[in-house]
């Protein structure tokens, strides 16, 4: 049965004017900062991932991201 002309929308999207920010969780001058591993402020480390990985398994995966490296089966 289809719904009412007058009946509420089904969906909620709140008020832009209502919605408050999140605080950041860092300074402007945070961004400039290089980590140990040569990587900036907001770079991810590298990943590869691959699928596949074991034959003998109905299904594997194999994923390195920075120095870990894991194989799941």
């Amino acid at each position: 049965m289809a719904g009412k002309a007058s009946a509420t929308p089904a969906t909620y999207s709140p008020s832009p004017a209502t919605r408050k920010g999140k605080p950041t969780i860092y300074k402007d001058g945070d961004r400039d900062w290089v980590r140990p591993d040569g990587r900036g402020f907001q770079q991810c480390r590298p990943a590869f991932f691959r699928t596949g990985a074991v034959n003998a398994a109905s299904g594997s995966a194999y994923a390195e991201i920075g120095n870990t490296q894991v194989i799941v089966s």
